[in-house]
């Protein structure tokens, strides 16, 4: 019996420990210049803010933009090659392992209660070009999740959903202006090959050009219809896409 009690005075020590340490991270996070901003959004604890803090320091101080902060987490994407061989890229992994494994917990959180990111998540895995694993999927969001933390505290901003959900659209749209460029640039082509034979007999050679040009042409209206690069111009997309 005073063993069971010794370990029950023990154990609510502890507890009594635990509650006045927690209670000392939040008075100390809510005084680090821009916490606020990352403690509004929903998933996000005090503990994972002081974490992130105590790793990263002043952002303002240390960081001169997003990037900077994604290579510290080792996200920052290398390619594989290998003279003229050229692999799949894929994250650099020589940061900070903390900030990732941080970053991994705080994405899970954010899934389950922020509505903004599974919609993001769905859009990386489910598009036509270039779709994206499921733990490829989740590297792309930890990426996007330092930026907008970056974002926040430097630009003393809170957190909009709206904003974040409308990158999806801008994505979408960026794609249509890459299909327009390539579509130039299938016309320009034609428009020489067509000069060049100008006064000349057609061959079968040149016919055989153009039709190969007019069927590129059809692809990239499809193509951009769906917002795919991937289908109409091979190569155009790179694996490395990952956000």
């Amino acid at each position: 019996r005073c063993e069971l009690g010794f370990l029950i005075r023990k154990l609510e020590l502890a507890m009594e420990t635990e509650a006045a340490a927690e209670e000392l991270v939040r008075k100390t996070v809510v005084l680090i210049p821009g916490a606020h901003h990352l403690l509004k959004m929903k998933g996000i604890s005090y503990r994972t803010v002081a974490g992130f803090f105590a790793i990263v320091g002043d952002l303002k101080k240390r960081f001169s933009n997003a990037a900077q902060l994604v290579k510290l987490a080792g996200l920052n994407i290398i390619a594989q090659s290998s003279g003229s061989h050229r692999g799949e890229s894929r994250i650099s992994k020589r940061g900070c392992p903390e900030l990732r494994t941080a970053l991994y917990r705080v994405l899970t959180a954010l899934l389950e209660n922020t509505p903004a990111f599974k919609p993001l998540r769905e859009h990386f895995m489910k598009r036509t070009d270039n779709p994206l694993k499921a733990i490829q999927a989740n590297v792309a969001l930890c990426t996007k999740l330092l930026r907008i933390f970056y974002a926040l505290v430097v630009h003393d901003e809170d957190f909009d959903e709206k904003k974040m959900l409308g990158d999806i659209k801008r994505m979408d749209n960026a794609k249509v202006s890459s299909a327009a460029v390539e579509a130039g640039k299938l016309t320009n082509q034609l428009d020489r090959i067509l000069y060049g034979a100008k006064g000349k007999e057609i061959t079968s050679e040149v016919i055989g050009n153009i039709q190969e040009i007019s069927k590129a042409l059809k692809g990239l209206v499809a193509a951009a219809e769906r917002g795919s690069m991937k289908e109409a111009v091979p190569g155009a997309a790179t694996a490395a896409d990952i956000g």
